[in-house]
């Protein structure tokens, strides 16, 4: 028998010759060079060891020839040195020779350099022969070994047809295995792995290549072992989304009437759906009943039903059953069931599925499907686990779509965690596990800004998956970059692959655009524009909004952004969607310009674009904003709101998704109860719940949104404890997003959490008379890198002054925050009032930058005129407080120079004994009230 000895790892070193070896031979054999042998070399060698032949050539020796010989590209003497001392006898079963799989796979790769196919055929029978059964995982690591080396001999070697690789696979395939069939990459990769990569090399080919292989096997091997191939390069080419070639692979097993697998028409039925082609899913379905395989091919019916089926008409017939005395069987429930399921009908599917389980009837996958489907789509999130566990319960294989799906689910909860679980549970399963899965889990990463494990999954998806990137997953990716503020990081990817012929290519492009936007570079996004058009990428509804969104937000062009919108509504093939409204829309709440998004929102209805949360968010804002601008009165932006979460709950109102988001009530809550009636603010919130939660169900409570609202409603009531008790869980629930097995790095979004809310948290404890735990508690949210809002930072400030155990806190809040801020602000004002005296603005830097950029010079934190007085007011009455008025004065200004620069400006004549500091620091004080500046306190120190 053949036994595997160890490998050689490294090229032989010069050995011992015999004496009996010539010195010719020794010299020609210790040339360590890689330049292919010379003929009189060959000649020399060829008549010492072939010709006269070497009766006891030792082990180590021969290895050493046959890897000199190999390395030299001596093929042609390889070839016949093997037959002599490798093989003398033709017979691999003979292993007295001590023959080593490196030299037999030397031998076989020399054998394939010279085209010589009948040898190697025997070489590779034999071997699988020998170890198909007892060494198995061998004989496959040999065979992808020899398929590799014919892959790649077939582009060098004339005589080897390109068309024999094929061949070679199947006939070898057949002689391992007993067929050549395959339908699970995952389950049968070390089988498949090498054939997947030879067919992305060649999906640029005709079709008419694959033909030819299929005739040459058909006529080698037969129909049967033909047919077998196309099926597994059908699923292969699906794999790869090279959805052309599947056709053309499936209109060859159609013309030569070759047997049609389940897996064949899954492949097509996933094809047709790909070109849209919808109606050819449901014709071809039906026409080969044979190969129905209801777990993988129902995904692709229901969305041919969801595009094509009146969904009335069909409930009708179903209903029409019982009248004629033919009841509906299992599968008319769940053709039913899914057309109810695809329009959110979750009422009608529970009844369906309640009245089958009545009539003793076992659920299929088809009506699981259907009814996890549908508490999906009415916004049951929390429900479709226990549908999914379902599955288990009624021993039904989930598809990948059902994973999708849950995927789906998990996005919605943004639970990464949970869905990389069930990632684990689906690999564990032997699902098949695609692109779109993975392009889901690594988009979720987008909403906790985390593009470590967005990284990761890439990467596993690559090595570990071996699913070759599309542009689905890498823009996914870019977005990851996009959204953690590392566009950079985005367009790196981009450069990487953009010249690259994927599938999706222009979604990396938009991704692009996406991110020269973040970056506010208008010139690179034209640029980018221009590649796109230059690259004859055909545009698509994404392209679209990045442009809508480049329009808007750059370039603050809103007439042709409009424009743009207008032209879309028109064009022949791409029909705009709910999010190319409601980027224009955002655009517009950013300038206020509530006229404008009302305006979109009737063009919306005109062409009956369906809404969602987003849009009615900022319809609901901008109707609440112009009514307290104009009347003041909240009544009917609040009958407004409450009609369309009605509308919503009742499905009449036309919505992508069921059930309104919490942030649509969440923020007229906040303002119905700080400018109008804090009791109307929570009948909001109770109306919200019991429409889409029911009356028992509080758990929207713990949304982070609505707890915000719930904070403000508690505090302007007054009622501070139930204000700590949510603020506590306010706290804690953001904690635990951190405390997360995800939380790997920290999620940017979070970040403005705490952003209008430390304000009421200052009343909250200055009415419970425990201010002097606020220094404490902004430190925690400074160091945790929370926003804290200037409004906030202000209100702190003030309850800080008025307590003597914390006031240092505040001055130094002021010192190092905020009144550098005052300072330019009112620099500002006072060089803008006194913009004709030409002495004191033509020699103005300040003015000058401002002039070229209006934007600079804004300052974000500062201390608000109402605040800088009532501190001030607070500072003279601490210092009156003090008895060493002139020293403690002088450590105040060490310590805090900015503020007590500007609070001396003038006289402080409310604090006791001011005027003797006046007297005795006239000249200290004067020099810093002209020149506003501190030029030593060392005067002040010493009097």
């Amino acid at each position: 028998m053949l036994r595997s000895t160890a490998p050689i790892a490294k090229q032989y070193q010069r050995l011992n010759w015999n004496l009996n070896v010539p010195a010719q031979i020794v010299k020609i054999l210790n040339d360590v060079s890689n330049k292919p042998l010379e003929e009189p070399e060959k000649h020399a060698l060829k008549e010492f060891y072939i010709r006269k032949g070497v009766v006891n050539l030792p082990v180590k020796e021969r290895r050493y020839i046959v890897d000199f010989l190999f390395r030299r590209q001596a093929y042609l003497e390889l070839n016949r040195f093997a037959q002599r001392y490798l093989v003398p006898k033709g017979d691999l079963d003979d292993n007295s020779y001590g023959l080593s799989f490196r030299e037999l796979r030397q031998y076989c790769k020399s054998l394939i350099a010279t085209g010589n196919m009948v040898v190697l055929d025997q070489i590779v029978t034999k071997i699988i022969a020998e170890s198909s059964i007892e060494h198995k995982r061998t004989a496959i690591n040999f065979v992808n070994f020899l398929f590799t080396a014919l892959k790649d001999g077939s582009k060098v070697v004339a005589t080897i047809e390109p068309e024999e690789v094929l061949l070679k696979w199947a006939k070898w395939m057949k002689l391992l295995n007993g067929h050549c069939d395959f339908e699970n990459y995952t389950h049968q990769k070390d089988l498949l792995k090498p054939l997947l990569f030879y067919l992305r090399e060649k999906r640029n080919e005709e079709s008419e290549f694959f033909q030819r292989c299929l005739d040459k096997i058909k006529a080698a091997l037969g129909a049967s072992i033909a047919s077998q191939l196309s099926s597994t390069l059908i699923y292969l080419e699906a794999y790869n989304r090279s959805f052309e070639l599947v056709r053309d692979l499936w209109d060859y097993k159609i013309n030569n009437n070759l047997v049609i697998s389940s897996s064949d028409l899954t492949c097509i039925l996933k094809c047709y759906c790909h070109f849209e082609e919808y109606d050819l899913v449901e014709r071809t379905h039906a026409a080969f009943p044979h190969a129905h395989d209801e777990h993988q091919q129902f995904d692709y019916l229901l969305i041919a039903y969801s595009k094509s089926q009146n969904w009335k008409g069909l409930q009708d017939q179903f209903n029409a059953l019982f009248n004629i005395g033919e009841l509906p069987n299992i599968e008319h429930y769940g053709i039913v069931m899914s057309s109810m399921a695809a329009i959110g009908e979750l009422d009608s599917v529970e009844k369906l599925y309640a009245q089958l389980l009545r009539r003793n009837m076992l659920p299929t996958y088809t009506v699981l499907q259907s009814l996890l489907y549908a508490h999906f789509k009415a916004g049951n999130l929390n429900s479709c686990f226990a549908q999914f566990e379902l599955f288990e319960k009624y021993s039904i294989r989930p598809s990948p779509s059902t994973y999708t799906l849950m995927f789906k689910v998990f996005r919605a909860l943004n639970n990464i965690d949970g869905a990389l679980r069930l990632l684990k549970r689906a690999t564990e399963s032997d699902i098949d596990i695609s692109e779109g899965h993975f392009a889901l889990l690594i988009q979720m990463c987008s909403k906790f800004t985390n593009p470590l494990i967005a990284q990761e999954l890439f990467h596993i998806m690559e090595d570990h998956y071996n699913i070759p990137p599309t542009g689905k997953s890498i823009s996914a990716l870019m977005d990851v970059y996009i959204e953690s503020n590392l566009p950079q990081k985005s367009l790196s990817l981009f450069k990487r692959y953009k010249h690259a012929k994927l599938e999706n290519r222009l979604s990396i492009f938009n991704k692009a655009i996406k991110a020269y936007i973040a970056m506010g570079n208008s010139s690179m996004c034209e640029s980018t524009f221009q590649e796109i058009v230059d690259l004859r990428l055909s545009d698509n509804s994404e392209f679209f909004r990045g442009m809508i969104k480049y329009l808007a937000v750059l370039k603050k062009d809103y007439a042709t952004a409009e424009s743009v919108l207008d032209q879309l509504l028109k064009h022949p093939t791409i029909k705009p969607d709910v999010s190319h409204f409601e980027v224009l829309m955002q655009a517009y709440d950013k300038i206020a310009f509530r006229e404008g998004i009302h305006n979109l929102y009737k063009k919306m209805n005109e062409n009956k674009i369906p809404v969602n949360s987003k849009v009615i968010y900022y319809l609901v804002k901008a109707t609440f904003k112009v009514q307290m601008k104009t009347q003041g009165d909240l009544k009917k932006p609040i009958e407004l709101l409450d009609r369309i979460m009605s509308n919503a709950a009742e499905k009449t109102l036309d919505i992508t998704f069921n059930q309104l988001h919490p942030s649509v009530v969440a923020w007229p809550m906040r303002v119905v109860a700080k400018y109008y009636n804090p009791m109307k603010a929570i009948d909001l919130l109770n109306r919200y719940n019991q429409l889409f939660y029911g009356k028992e169900d509080i758990s929207v409570n713990g949304r982070l949104t609505i707890m915000r609202s719930l904070l403000v409603f508690s505090a302007e009531i007054e009622q501070w404890d139930e204000f700590d008790n949510i603020f506590e869980r306010y706290v804690a629930r953001i904690d635990s997003f951190e405390k997360q097995p995800s939380a790997t790095m920290r999620n940017t979004k979070l970040r403005t959490a705490f952003k209008g809310l430390i304000f009421y948290k200052v009343r909250h404890l200055v009415a419970t008379h425990n201010i002097q735990a606020l220094p404490e508690l902004l430190n925690s949210l400074e160091a945790r890198g929370f926003v804290i809002d200037n409004i906030s930072w202000n209100e702190a400030v003030k309850a800080l002054f008025q307590d003597s155990r914390t006031i240092k806190t505040g001055l130094k809040i002021v010192n190092d925050k905020l009144i550098h801020g005052f300072n330019i602000i009112h620099k500002f004002r006072f060089l803008r009032k006194h913009a004709g005296q030409r002495s004191l603005t033509d020699q103005s830097w300040f003015l000058r930058r401002k002039k070229m950029d209006p934007s600079s010079f804004n300052p974000s934190l500062y201390l608000t005129s109402e605040a800088y007085s009532q501190v001030t007011e607070y500072m003279d009455r601490y210092l009156s407080s003090l008895p060493d008025l002139n020293n403690n004065l002088s450590l105040l200004m060490e310590e805090f120079p900015y503020f007590m620069k500007s609070y001396l400006m003038k006289p402080r004549n409310t604090v006791k004994g001011w005027e003797t500091i006046e007297a005795q620091n006239a000249s200290f004080l004067a020099a810093l009230r002209s020149t506003k500046r501190i030029e030593s306190i060392s005067q002040l120190q010493h009097r």
